[in-house]
């Protein structure tokens, strides 16, 4: 029986190092192919929360609200609230 040239312990290590590479190339491949591309059609969110007139018109009556006294503060959040739109 003829003894390779290779230690168990040599044969090991390359064995190690072969299936580190192979993870490497397989994760590269994924980055590439699968996240890299719903990175680039990802948006940025706005900077407004409502899109619709009646939001718009709800945003300006809260920031009416809070130039107000504070004792009027909940009428004034009722009344904003009662036209439907909710931030």
């Amino acid at each position: 029986m003829e003894k390779s040239g290779k230690s168990p312990l040599g044969q090991l290590v390359m064995f190690t190092l072969c299936l580190a590479l192979a993870g490497s190339i397989v994760a590269t491949m994924h980055y590439y192919t699968i996240d890299l591309p719903k990175q680039h059609s990802a948006q940025p969110p706005e900077n407004t929360i409502c899109k619709t007139e009646l939001c718009r018109f709800y945003e300006g009556c809260i920031k009416a609200c809070w130039a107000k006294s504070p004792q009027y503060w909940n009428d004034c959040f009722d009344e904003c609230e009662s036209h439907g739109c909710h931030v």
